[in-house]
């Protein structure tokens, strides 16, 4: 995923988040990117103040510069759609794989586990 996109991500989610226990702001101190994938972005933000932890998951379409209101319209009910029959993946998941790599050593520690 390109820099300016993960930047961009990450200065929209810092304008826009708030701890859901305490209401605090967060920084980009407390932020930390887990992966990447495509055009998908996880992170894990802790509030500075009560140290909730939560995961954010962004992902970024591009869609056709030349696309009519009513092709856009169609690609995004298209699109929506098929996320509805896909099973959504769990914040649990994601700290669960962190938590996983976090305890390896080395690229066969992956394989041999």
């Amino acid at each position: 995923m390109n820099y300016f996109i993960i930047k961009n991500i990450v200065e929209t989610t810092l304008q826009h988040f708030a701890c859901k226990e305490c209401g605090a702001k967060a920084t980009e101190q407390n932020i930390q990117i887990i992966g990447t994938a495509g055009n998908s972005l996880n992170m894990e933000v802790i509030c500075p103040e009560c140290q909730t932890s939560g995961i954010i998951k962004a992902e970024m379409n591009i869609m056709g510069v030349n696309t009519s209101p009513a092709q856009f319209a169609e690609q995004l009910k298209k699109t929506v759609g098929d996320k509805r029959k896909q099973e959504a993946i769990k914040d649990a998941d994601i700290i669960k794989v962190r938590e996983d790599l976090q305890k390896t050593h080395s690229v066969s520690d992956l394989f041999n586990s």
